[in-house]
Parts: structure tokens; sequence; C-alpha cells
């Protein structure tokens, strides 16, 4: 949806049902606003519905969950498909440990494909193998066994390259074809792991230094307050930190120290023509894989890039 209709959508209701005067430019007018009104209804409606749907999944998915010590969430970012950097093979190991780990969730973060276009760093469609239309295509293939397991989708800026052009964002249509939330930039979630409630808050990221990974971490618990994780991808780095902050907790009466978990999801882009002709460091591909235990409210994160080989998959 381009950010002319967004406009429009927000001094839709004011209008709606106001008759516009000027003859057949009113008229035309008139019946452009009354389409727009229903698409953006419409958007909403299907949106809401796939919301409640995905909720009543994770109903069924949080009982099934009390059997295990812990419940794995794989924040998952920055693949980057179709981009010849690209470690599909790596990326696919992943892929099938989710599928074989009963007890796992996944977050998608945007910078699913590397959708190289023209008029945005234009030298990166001669390292893209696979056209946009392909990304979508195989990636879809690839994330459908996993619909279940998936909590939502957030765009990154790789997705958002077509949509400042041309108003279109994959990564909302990708969501429609899962029919899994889709949560545009950023959000909030609740995870149940047993009788513990986790709260998450993500974004995908805008800065890209990995010299200071906290700087978006920071700026989104500026906007997400109150979460105890914070995840966000974007820079490729793959890291995780956990410090203390006092809150104040009412019924005691006090202040309490309480863990907050900042954390960047990583990346499956090995060392891109792009990257090495700016002087940008290599660094170590994967994922972060969240460890949110069901007994006692506890969090860890792997770091690891060996999941799916049996080694530190717990």
């Amino acid at each position: 949806m381009s950010k002319k209709t967004l406009v429009l959508g927000k001094s839709a209701p004011r209008l709606a049902g106001m008759p516009i005067k000027g003859g057949r430019m009113g008229r035309d007018l008139q019946d452009t606003l009354n389409v727009t009104m229903a698409t953006l209804a419409e958007r909403q409606a299907f949106w809401q519905q796939v919301e409640a749907e995905k909720q009543r999944e994770l109903q069924v998915l949080y009982k099934t969950f009390r059997k295990y010590s812990k419940v794995y969430v794989w924040a998952l970012s920055d693949i980057q498909y179709g981009a010849a950097s690209c470690q599909l093979s790596k990326f696919l190991r992943y892929v099938e440990w989710a599928k074989k780990t009963p007890n796992v969730l996944i977050m998608l973060l945007g910078d699913l494909m590397e959708n190289a276009i023209p008029t945005h760093i234009p030298e990166a469609m001669f390292e893209q193998t696979k056209s946009p239309a392909q990304q979508f295509s195989e990636l879809y293939t690839i994330l459908k066994p996993l619909r279940h397991k998936i909590l939502f989708g957030i765009t990154g800026n790789h997705e958002l390259r077509t949509w400042k052009k041309v108003g279109f964002d994959p990564t909302e249509w990708f969501c429609r074809e899962l029919r899994i939330p889709y949560r545009e930039f950023g959000c909030y979630q609740t995870i149940q792991a047993g009788d513990q409630s986790y709260l998450l808050a993500v974004h995908h990221g805008a800065s890209a230094g990995v010299a200071n990974a906290k700087i978006d971490l920071d700026k989104l618990r500026k906007i997400y307050e109150g979460a105890e994780i914070y995840c966000a991808g974007h820079n490729h780095f793959l890291y995780a930190q956990a410090f203390q902050r006092f809150t104040y907790d009412a019924e005691r009466q006090k202040k309490m120290l309480r863990d907050i978990w900042y954390v960047r999801s990583g990346s499956f882009m090995g060392y891109a023509k792009y990257a090495e002709s700016r002087l940008m460091e290599p660094i170590k591909t994967g994922s972060a894989i969240l460890k949110l235990y069901v007994k006692d409210h506890m969090i860890d994160v792997s770091q690891s890039d060996k999941i799916g080989r049996g080694e530190n998959d717990d």
C-alpha cells in the first residue's frame, strides 16, 4: 500500500459518506474514496481474522510445550535468499532442525529476500542468482511446512525497496500467503512456556554497523517499554547479552532487579563483494535461538552456528 493511500486511509473515516462537489471530477473522487475505504476495511478484517486464527493455534501448541523443559524461539532474519553469498545449505540445516523440533516457534524479522532492484544498490543485482519473483516463490515453499510454528512476520529494508517504489511489500504478501500475522515494522509478542509468560519486543533494525550492536536495541527499549527481551536483525550480527535494571514492584512496594536481554538475530549472508568493497568485516553467520524455560522463569540465547548438526542444539 502506498504512502498516498495510507494518508487517504487516515482521512477516509472523516470523509466517508460526505458528498464531494465538482461534477464528474467530484464523482470520480468520491468513487475512488469509496473503493479505498472498502479496501482498507477488507485488509483490516483479513489481518484481524489471521491474528485470531494464530492465537487459537498457539493455545494448542502451548499445551504441548508443558512436557518440555524449554521452548525454543528462532529469530529468523537476513537470509537474503537469492543473493550469491546466501549460505543456503546452512539455512536449510536450521529449517530441518525446526521441522524436527516440536517445541520451537519462529519469528520472521525481515530481509528474508535479497530483492535487489535497479534503484537501490544496483550492483547487487549482479550478485543475485534468482529474480525477486523466484526468491518469493522458493522461500514460500521452504517455509510453508513450518507455517504453524511461525508467530508473525515483520518487514525489512530489502523488502521495503519495492514498497518505496511501487507500494508493494513482499513481506505482507508472504504473510498473506502463509496466513500468519503481519506486524509491519515491529511489535510486542507474548510467549507462554508452561506457567511462564515471556514478553518480547522486536523490530528489523535500522543501524547497519556492528561496532555497537546495542544502538537499535536501546532505541527499541525506549519505544517498547516493559519487555524482557529486545530483538532486532538488519546488521547481520549474531549477538546476545543479558543485563539487569531496577523496576518497581507495586504489590511489594519496593524496587526489584530484573533481567533484560538484548539480541541481534544474525544472518545467512556470507562475505559479499559489496561488503568487501566497503571494507566491512566478515562476521559469523547463523541465527539466534532463544530458550525460554518452562518450570522456572529463565532465559538463555544460543549464538552457536552448529544448530542442526546435533551439537549445541540444547
